[in-house]
């Protein structure tokens, strides 16, 4: 239970909120939580976030939520789960991803080098898959309109609105290249919020072919990255990134042209995830756990913690099992780089040749190399910043997609056949072996002829005897 409170924040300790957050959503007064692979349904009340039930999906980490007709969607790295009011599991659909969006019947997946998956959610939650946006940039998050059209957040491409009612053909309306990297989307009416490094845009899109920038926010510090957002009438929260500093900063965005910073909570750099419940925000994050914060009084308060139990023991390790594996090969087409890590960083910057390829929340990277020998590097960070560097791996790219192996032995067992064996007349060795022989043979022959002619002078003397 939670310890009634009078400006001052209770950790809590009983109730089963105690890993990991990996994901968060808000809906009336409940509170969905991902606690890594385990999803928590929670009730809020003034005092208290009662636990109601909880389901362990076993799909890996939960990443992202949505209610959309009274059916439950979970993301999860493995895929889409829809669940009823009872978190009885309706339907799944394999194909995970980082974030989520509904609008009417449709269903859109952020699944970063794959681009946007679409599916159409069905009245009794049974999903159908439509087919798959193809995306320039990994797709870090999307956030939709109305009619098919989807702003999606291409890390360094910035970010993109396309049309994507046909998606045999889908069309970008507009691309806004300077917001870059760009990772989180938001739509609130006729804005655009777009969290892009350590800044925030506000963009009109009241043309939505012809955005214009309002204003650009900058966060306390450079390292400092948004890792979420939310947004609450003329309020706009931004959960924060980095190795330190405020978890949530909060801005005033009445005046879009002219939005000041109102307030600040927290000293981890752990706004991984946010949730908006009338005047309580929660925070979630892999390093912390889970927080509540009362807006009720003029400044935010942090009102109660649910640590992760295994915040102070469970340190990121640099990322092993690489595959390929090291010097090993891969065909000359697109590669997928997969390893192992622990502790489940925020994300993955990925370096090739030397070079930043790009960041992922997955364990996985896909890229065509262009051939030859590639090295590749593997750097895992977590809520806080603290980054553990994997050795330089490499692998061979192979011509025409052949790998090298052993010849295969002939279909036939060979027929011997002894070598040829050649004899030099002119060496002293066969010549004196040559002569003694041929004296030997002499020797033989007169030998022979002896005996022969006196045999037959013995046998004519015994004839005239007779």
């Amino acid at each position: 239970m939670l310890v009634p409170w009078m400006g001052v924040a209770y950790t809590q300790v009983s109730d089963p909120i105690r890993g990991p957050i990996t994901a968060l959503y808000q809906e009336g007064d409940h509170l969905f939580i991902g606690q890594q692979a385990t999803l928590i349904e929670a009730q809020i009340t003034d005092t208290d976030v009662r636990v109601i039930r909880t389901l362990k999906l076993n799909r890996h980490e939960i990443r992202a939520f949505a209610v959309n007709q009274n059916v439950a969607l979970v993301l999860s790295e493995d895929g889409l789960t829809t669940l009823d009011a009872n978190l009885n599991i309706l339907d799944f659909v394999q194909g995970g991803g980082q974030r989520l969006a509904v609008s009417g019947d449709r269903v859109y997946v952020a699944a970063l080098e794959a681009g946007v998956r679409v599916l159409r959610l069905g009245t009794s939650g049974k999903l159908e898959k439509l087919g798959a946006l193809t995306t320039i940039g990994p797709a870090a998050d999307v956030a939709a309109e109305v009619n098919g059209l989807l702003w999606v957040a291409e890390s360094v491409q910035g970010v993109r609105l396309y049309d994507t009612r046909n998606l045999t053909t889908p069309i970008a309306l507009s691309w806004l290249r300077d917001l870059a990297p760009a990772t989180v989307v938001r739509v609130s009416g006729p804005r655009l919020y777009v969290g892009y490094g350590n800044h925030i845009a506000l963009v009109d899109t009241i043309n939505l072919k012809g955005p214009k920038l309002l204003s650009a926010l900058a966060l306390d510090d450079k390292q400092a990255t948004v890792g979420d957002m939310a947004i609450q009438g003329s309020h706009l929260y931004i959960g924060r990134l980095d190795k330190a500093g405020p978890d949530m900063v909060s801005f005033d965005v009445s005046k879009p042209k002219a939005a000041l910073a109102e307030s600040s909570v927290g000293n981890n750099g752990a706004g991984e995830r946010l949730a908006l419940s009338a005047n309580n925000l929660f925070i979630g994050s892999v390093q912390v756990g889970l927080q509540r914060i009362s807006l009720g009084a003029d400044r935010p308060s942090l009102v109660a913690t649910w640590e992760a139990t295994n915040k102070d023991d469970c340190t990121i390790k640099p990322p092993g099992d690489p595959q390929p594996p090291n010097l090993g090969e891969a065909p000359h087409s697109a590669v997928t780089l997969k390893w192992s890590t622990t502790c489940h960083p925020v994300s993955y910057e990925v370096r090739i040749n030397g070079q930043v390829a790009g960041t992922t929340h997955d364990p996985s990277y896909s890229f065509t190399p262009q051939g030859g020998l590639i090295s590749w590097q593997v750097t895992a960070i977590d809520g806080s910043g603290s980054r553990a560097a994997g050795p330089t791996w490499h692998f061979e790219v192979t011509d025409d997609g052949w790998l090298t192996a052993p010849a295969a032995p002939p279909n036939a067992s060979p027929v011997y056949a002894p070598p040829l064996v050649l004899v030099d007349s002119r060496s002293p060795a066969v010549i004196i072996a040559t002569t003694c022989a041929a004296i030997i043979v002499g020797l033989l022959l007169i030998v022979g002829a002896a005996w022969f002619f006196g045999s037959r002078a013995e046998e004519r003397t015994l004839r005239k005897d007779l």
